[in-house]
């Protein structure tokens, strides 16, 4: 077997892991990228970590970029900034939004009146995010150059998937937060109950059995996490903070584009997001606001 079965949890740095079975291997830059399931906090993580080679290709504005921001719909961002409103006045409000892409979130808190700077990995990326928003936007390699900066707010929206070390990341976000500053972050939870998650294991475990061709395609999401381990990672960051805002909900991506049958399933699946089963809610998104003391 390929896959170190000792690697570290990117998440917990437990090594108590085994493989996960109904993910399929991943072929990109001419290496073979697996899932691992970790014991511990059940979370997903890829082994190996992709070299700095993998990121820049991953990450490179004509490839990532501009397939996933060019043209997107500014209507979500518009309403996490209004919820944002709910607990930090905007006019009093400095938000650092890390890894912003084209900025528009950016351009979102703006037109709620907050202000607002952005941290973004591509340079081009970083470029572009200005002209959009009209904030100022910097390369995340110069993220040591603001550590006497603070914010009141930091924003992480479809970031924490995307990070080798989110833990190391998280604490030094944390460090750059004012008086009872507040986290808010959200993103994909990829292994929570949902019609489509249950699907396309369904399919990864037929794929995987039947399928012996390279599946070729980009590493991009590191961890993969339930709703419950991605609170818990959350909660653990510091023992000063306090969860004001928790909401799971169901976009049925990436069915919602589909075919017929995908698109049929993606339209019930956003039917049972936000209600309980058994223990969990379904859905396959969380929003998170919380707060942090720096006692």
């Amino acid at each position: 077997m390929s896959m170190k079965q000792n690697a570290k949890c990117l998440l917990c740095s437990s090594r108590d892991n085994q493989p996960a079975s109904s993910y399929y291997d991943v072929y990109f830059n001419e290496s073979n990228f697996h899932y691992l399931a970790c014991n511990h906090c059940n979370c997903l993580f890829i082994d190996p970590i992709p070299s700095n080679d993998d990121f820049l290709k991953m990450y490179q504005n004509e490839s990532y970029h501009e397939q996933h921001y060019v043209d997107s719909d500014i209507s979500p961002y518009l309403e996490s900034a209004k919820l944002l409103s709910k607990f930090a006045v905007p006019q009093n409000t400095r938000v650092l939004d890390f890894g912003c892409g084209y900025g528009h979130f950016l351009k979102a808190l703006v037109s709620e009146g907050f202000s607002a700077d952005g941290l973004e990995f591509d340079k081009a990326a970083c470029h572009k995010a200005e002209i959009y928003s009209g904030c100022r936007v910097r390369n995340t390699s110069e993220m040591n150059d603001i550590d006497q900066e603070q914010f009141d707010v930091i924003h992480l929206g479809d970031v924490l998937e995307h990070l080798q070390d989110p833990h190391p990341t998280m604490k030094k976000l944390i460090k750059k937060l004012r008086g009872q500053g507040l986290i808010f972050i959200e993103g994909p939870i990829e292994t929570n109950p949902s019609l489509v998650f249950w699907s396309r294991q369904t399919y990864g475990l037929i794929k995987k059995i039947l399928i012996r061709e390279k599946n070729i395609g980009k590493p991009t999401h590191l961890i993969k996490v339930n709703a419950s381990t991605q609170l818990n990672f959350i909660m653990e960051l510091s023992k000063g903070i306090q969860c004001l805002h928790w909401e799971v909900y169901e976009t049925g991506w990436p069915y919602h584009n589909g075919g017929m049958i995908k698109h049929s399933i993606a339209l019930m699946a956003k039917r049972l997001g936000g209600k309980r089963l058994f223990t969990q809610i379904m859905g396959n998104r969380f929003k998170g606001i919380f707060q942090v003391s720096q006692n």
